[in-house]
C-alpha cells in the first residue's frame, strides 16, 4: 500500500480537529516557552540546568515526571562513549501521560537537551541564549535544534490530556541528554524503560516526514611531520601538507561512495551521504614547519549501511596513502569518535507513518515521506525494531549555525500534527491488534 492510499484510509477524527484548534489558542504560550527553554544554555555535558527547566514547568502543569541518570556500567557497555562525565548533574527528563487502559507498549516522543557550542559569540547577531523573538522567529542556541521540537510534543500531549482523551497506550516524552556527543541518554534510556510500540523523534525536518535516514560517524585523522626552521622548511616535513593528502582522498571516497550507492529517497540529493571536515589543526608555531596535524569530521552513510562496514571503507582509503614514502613509514592513524549514529528506514506503510500523513494531509501539508542525511536518535529506536520518524518544527539548515532560530507558526503546526497523530494512533485497529500481541 502506498502512504498516499494509506493517508486516504484515515479520516480525521473529531477529537483531531479540536486538539488542533486547541493548540492554536496556545500558540503564545508555546512559543513563549520555547523562548525561555532557549534562554538556559545546555551545551553538551552541561544540560543540567535546561533538565531542571523541564522537570520543573513539566510538575508545574500537573505531569508525571521521572529523573533517569545515565549510569556508569553504560560507559562499559557503549565503550565508544566513555569521554562522558558529570553523568550524575545531567538526567534524562521523562514526562509520561497515563493510559486509562494501557493494552499495548508506550509511543515515544524523544529529543535531545544538548545542544552544540555557540563558537565566536562575536559572530552571532544575537546574543546565542537570548531566546529573543523577532518578526514570529525565536532566536538561539537550540531553538531548532531541537527545543522547538520538544517543546512541540510537550504542548502535544498536554492538549491530549486536557481535552480528555483515552488512548490504549502511554505516551512517553523523553527529554535526553548527549545526544550530540554520541546518542549515549537514549540508548541507556533504551536499556531501561519498556519497549515502545513507535516513536516520533522530534527533530527539525521543516515539518517534513522522515522515513528514511542516513546514519554519521565522526572520526579523526592524525599525521605525524618532521617540524623544522621555517626558514629551512627542506629539512622537515609539512605535516599539513600531508594532511591535506589525506583530505583529498577522502573527497575521492565521497565520490566513489556516491556513484557506487543508491537509493531512492538519497539520489535526488545534492551529496547522497556526505563525507565533511569540521575542523584542521596543524602545528604549534607560526615559525615551525608543523610536525603534526589532525583531521577531524564525519563520514554519512545510507540507510543500508553498517557503521562497521563504513569504518572499514575510511580505514582502507586512508591507508592507500602509504603511496607517499613518508607516510608508508609514518602511517596515518584513524580514530572514530564515538559510536556513530546508524542509517535505518522505517516502511512507509506502518501505522505511525500513515497517522501522521492523515495529521499533516488535515493541515494541509505534504505528507510525501522524505529522507534526512544526518544521525539521530531515532537510529536507536531503529536498530530495536521500533517504526520510527524523525517530525519537527525547525530546520537542519539552521540547526548548529550562527543566529540559529525556529518559526513560531511552525511550532504551533508541528504541536497539532502530533497530537493528531497521536490521537489517530489510538483510535488505530491496526496499530492496536498490532501491538496487543507484542507488548513489552
Amino acid at each position: 500500500m502506498s502512504t498516499s492510499a494509506h493517508t486516504q484510509q484515515q479520516s480525521m477524527t473529531p477529537a483531531g480537529s479540536a486538539l488542533s484548534a486547541q493548540l492554536a489558542g496556545e500558540s503564545e504560550e508555546l512559543a513563549q516557552f520555547v523562548a525561555d527553554f532557549v534562554a538556559v544554555p545546555s551545551v553538551t555535558g552541561d544540560e543540567g540546568a535546561a533538565a531542571e527547566f523541564l522537570e520543573a514547568w513539566l510538575l508545574q502543569h500537573d505531569f508525571e515526571v521521572t529523573r533517569h541518570h545515565i549510569s556508569p556500567d553504560d560507559l562499559e557497555r557503549w565503550p565508544d562513549c566513555a569521554g562522558e562525565k558529570d553523568l550524575d548533574a545531567r538526567p534524562n527528563i521523562i514526562a509520561t501521560l497515563r493510559s486509562p487502559n494501557p493494552v499495548m507498549a508506550p509511543v515515544v516522543l524523544n529529543g535531545h537537551i544538548d545542544v552544540v557550542p555557540t563558537g565566536d559569540v562575536s559572530r552571532w547577531t544575537r546574543a546565542p541564549f537570548s531566546g529573543e523573538r523577532s518578526g514570529g522567529r525565536i532566536y538561539g542556541r537550540g531553538s531548532s535544534d531541537m527545543k522547538g521540537g520538544i517543546a512541540a510534543g510537550l504542548f502535544a500531549v498536554r492538549a491530549l490530556r486536557d481535552a480528555g482523551v483515552a488512548l490504549p497506550f502511554d505516551i512517553e516524552i523523553q527529554c535526553v541528554v548527549a545526544e550530540e556527543s554520541g546518542g549515549l541518554g537514549t540508548l541507556s534510556l533504551m536499556r531501561d524503560r519498556p519497549m515502545p510500540a513507535a516513536a516520533i523523534i522530534l527533530e527539525p525536518t521543516e515539518t517534513r516526514i522522515v522515513t528514511a535516514c542516513g546514519g554519521a560517524q565522526p572520526f579523526t585523522v592524525d599525521v605525524v611531520g618532521k617540524a623544522a626552521h621555517v626558514g629551512r622548511p627542506w629539512t622537515g616535513v609539512d605535516a599539513l601538507d600531508k594532511v591535506l593528502l589525506v583530505h583529498d582522498r577522502l573527497r575521492r571516497l565521497e565520490a566513489e561512495r556516491s556513484d557506487r550507492l543508491s537509493h531512492p529517497l538519497f539520489d535526488q540529493l545534492p551529496r547522497k551521504a556526505p563525507l565533511s571536515v569540521g575542523r584542521l589543526e596543524a602545528g604549534e608555531w607560526r615559525l615551525t614547519i608543523p610536525d603534526v596535524a589532525h583531521w577531524f569530521g564525519r563520514i554519512g552513510t545510507l540507510p543500508f549501511e553498517t557503521i562497521n562496514d563504513v569504518r572499514a571503507e575510511v580505514v582502507a582509503a586512508v591507508a592507500e596513502l602509504a603511496s607517499d614514502p613518508w607516510l608508508r613509514d609514518n602511517p596515518c592513524v584513524v580514530r572514530f569518535d564515538g559510536p556513530g549514529f546508524a542509517g535505518w528506514e522505517t516502511d512507509a506503510t506502518a501505522d505511525m507513518v500513515g497517522a501522521l500523513a492523515a495529521s499533516v494531509s488535515h493541515l494541509t501539508g505534504d505528507p510525501t515521506p522524505s529522507s534526512a542525511t544526518y544521525g539521530s536518535d531515532a537510529a536507536v529506536f531503529a536498530q530495536a525494531g521500533v517504526p520510527a520518524v524523525l517530525f519537527g518544527p525547525g530546520s537542519m539548515s539552521e540547526a548548529h549555525c550562527k543566529d540559529e532560530s525556529v518559526d513560531e507558526a511552525e511550532l504551533t503546526y508541528a504541536a497539532q500534527a502530533v497530537a493528531m497523530t497521536l490521537a489517530q494512533l489510538g483510535d488505530s485497529e491496526s496499530f492496536r491488534s498490532t501491538h496487543e500481541r507484542t507488548r513489552a
